[in-house]
């Protein structure tokens, strides 16, 4: 390494309007390697344009670049600049959430957020879908970074093919669909296929018009329910508005559906679900509690004037209820509640127009049930999946599958089927891919991986399972001491 005459004591990172203050007396002399094997011992000053200067006996500084330091050396420049902690380092290096998104028979891809809020993907990136001009039309293998501060991500799929969205932390509404990604708009609360919620209330369509303001949230089904700021739901159709009675005091929409008259399924604060429609007029509105106080909703729909839905109470009662509106008394009747379990602390199922169903549910003692086949297995942690495909984790950190697990392990099975083991917790699942992490933070994952979405580097499929190859997040988009 080459010794210089400096003693700059500004930290700079990548962009000039970006400093950190690193005070070099403060700093421990420690022993710096690079991957090259060459070893110093020095004192950290700064880092410019990727550079890192070290302090060493005799006022001499020693420069290196910083991708060719060891991964322990990079991680204590991080540190250094962030005010963070090695621990709190590779604590936000973990993976938090995990989207798949099957775009077609032969495009995959997935996208990941890590606790740091970063956003990352790996599959087909077709028309540069992850950002990557490089290697647009390209199969990404191992993840590569897409964007900081992330809160969450949506897929939704227009006749053009599918969009995925994601909203940051300062509330920005971006596409990701070909390179470069575009930005729709700021202050963003809510977004669906049609319509985006601003922060002020401010309802607008995609194309750019304004539809409805004062607005707290909405769900939109064919039409549109809208919560108002004061609590009070109004279902708005070709430029009318028909309130739904009894919703006032703050309400949580749950299912709405709209054919001309306004049906909505929903939430009081007290946690206690409605059934309401609004109908030509005030004189015909009407509206019933047929359940709560409410912990969870497992599936729900509304079809004509008849309402089915599967709760979760809030004393762990598992229940089917179904209602619909008695055109001659002009009220709301319970035509079914059927009580499944007690002591349920999750469950999954589907309503559609006919029934509601419960796929599977677990009880507060580990006992996982359903398939119609009773107890599945016991001394369960957690679970997920649907009707084809069920993988739970036992509470020894055994993860566990069985259904339609074919292109999961090879094979299907109607009995539970061990995958792994040391697992921590389950991020996502589909019949083509699970990803779960283990104790030590690590991203695993199995299944198809012929667009390289399991991100190992390969376009292998695997039965067993393999470890995400997540790179560290760039010093360039961590946020620094000012």
């Amino acid at each position: 390494m080459k010794k210089i005459i400096t003693c700059t004591i500004i930290f700079v990172l990548f962009s000039a309007s970006l400093f950190a203050e690193i005070d070099p007396s403060k700093q421990e002399s420690r022993t710096w390697t690079a991957v090259t094997g060459q070893k110093v011992a020095g004192k950290l000053v700064k880092m410019e344009n990727e550079i890192v200067h070290l302090l060493l006996d005799g006022d001499k500084t020693a420069r290196i670049k910083f991708g060719q330091l060891s991964i322990e050396d990079q991680r204590y420049v991080k540190a250094a600049a962030t005010g963070k902690s090695l621990e709190q380092l590779n604590d936000g290096n973990k993976v938090v959430a995990v989207y798949q998104e099957v775009a077609s028979s032969n495009v995959y891809r997935i996208l990941f957020i890590k606790k740091d809020r970063t956003l990352w993907g790996m599959g087909q990136n077709k028309k540069g879908y992850f950002n990557i001009r490089e290697d647009i039309h390209k199969i990404i293998t191992t993840p590569v970074l897409i964007a900081p501060n992330v809160d969450r991500v949506q897929f939704q799929y227009y006749s053009y093919g599918y969009s995925a969205f994601f909203i940051t932390r300062d509330n920005e509404f971006w596409e990701l669909r070909e390179y470069p990604m575009k930005k729709i708009c700021d202050d963003v609360r809510k977004v669906d296929e049609d319509y985006i919620l601003k922060m002020n209330g401010d309802m607008w369509t995609k194309r750019g018009k304004l539809y409805a303001s004062n607005i707290a949230d909405f769900v939109y089904v064919r039409a549109d329910t809208l919560l108002a700021k004061d609590g009070n739901i109004v279902c708005k159709y070709d430029d009318k508005t028909l309130p739904i009675p009894n919703c006032t005091g703050g309400v949580e929409l749950v299912n709405v559906i709209h054919n001309g008259k306004g049906r909505a399924l929903f939430l009081k604060q007290d946690r206690s679900l409605w059934y309401g429609l609004g109908w030509k007029g005030d004189k015909d509105s009407v509206s019933k509690q047929i359940a709560g106080p409410i912990a969870h909703v497992v599936s729900s729909d509304v079809v004509n004037d008849k309402a089915r839905v599967s709760v979760i109470t809030k004393d762990g009662s598992l229940e089917i209820i179904e209602c619909e509106r008695n055109m001659k008394k002009r009220h709301i009747e319970i035509t079914k509640r059927q009580r499944i379990a007690d002591n349920v602390i999750s469950a999954a199922g589907e309503s559609d127009t006919t029934e509601s169903k419960v796929w599977w549910y677990l009880t507060s003692d580990g006992n996982l049930s359903g398939w119609d086949k009773g107890t599945l297995a016991s001394n369960v942690a957690s679970a997920m999946g649907n009707g084809r495909v069920l993988f739970f984790i036992k509470r020894n950190g055994t993860l566990w599958g069985m259904g339609d697990i074919d292109r999961i392990v090879g094979k299907d099975s109607d009995s539970p089927i061990q995958i792994a083991d040391d697992v921590d917790k389950m991020l996502s699942c589909t019949r083509d891919c699970v990803f779960f992490t283990k104790k030590d933070g690590a991203l695993w994952g199995i299944g198809v991986n012929y667009c390289g979405q399991l991100g190992d580097g390969t376009t292998i499929n695997r039965t067993e399972p393999v470890q995400v190859k997540i790179p560290e997040t760039p010093l360039s988009v961590l946020k620094v001491r000012q």
